[in-house]
């Protein structure tokens, strides 16, 4: 299998918390890196030291360390998230693909929806939120999200990501990858399918 020379790509990774993202989105670039393409892993909020992204990030799971010693309202960290979103968005992503960077991204609006739904979030505070990040995407589309499943993972979430994942099909191509077995599966057939981007199988 090869794949074709081309330009930059956003690719993204949604799924539960616990379903391995993270290390699939690390073996892929590895894989793609191996296939001569410049690769850049990123995730949201984001974990790079200096960025909004990174403070974000740290808010939600150590507050304590960070002199937040109030409960974060939910609905608030949720409008912080997309900040990180937009700040990475404009300072890194648009860029990086611009140059022909693939980007590997971890995470995307969704998880914000997904989450904010299982939160009781309301539906019209998480929608004029998720535009706000959505006027900033612009028109820039994953290609594709790969949507990781585990039987492992809260059933909740995931079936919120898969009515998410169903609704989102006419904006963007989305694949259901099993990570039930071991991760090399799981990474060959996402290569597959971007062999399938690259050979513009895809509109």
């Amino acid at each position: 299998m090869t794949l074709r020379d081309g330009g930059g790509r956003l690719v993204v990774l949604e799924g539960p918390d616990g379903v391995g993202k993270s290390r699939l989105a690390q073996a892929l670039a590895d894989e793609l890196g191996s296939r001569g393409r410049t690769v850049a892993v990123l995730s949201f909020p984001g974990r790079t030291a200096g960025t909004l992204g990174e403070l974000v990030y740290r808010l939600h799971h150590e507050p304590d360390a960070l002199g937040v010693t109030q409960p974060i309202d939910v609905a608030s960290l949720q409008l912080l998230h997309i900040a990180a979103h937009v700040d990475a968005i404009e300072s890194t992503i648009r860029q990086a693909v611009q140059e022909g960077q693939w980007v590997i991204l971890d995470r995307y609006w969704w998880s914000t929806w997904v989450y904010g739904v299982a939160a009781n979030v309301s539906s019209e505070s998480l929608d004029r939120m998720i535009g706000v990040e959505l006027s900033h995407w612009g028109d820039l589309k994953p290609d594709p999200v790969f949507v990781v499943e585990r039987q492992t993972a809260d059933p909740v979430l995931a079936g919120l990501y898969d009515g998410l994942a169903d609704k989102e099909e006419r904006r963007a191509k989305v694949v259901l990858i099993d990570n039930n077995g071991a991760p090399e599966s799981a990474v060959s057939q996402m290569l597959e399918e971007l062999t399938e981007v690259e050979e513009g199988k895809w509109t």
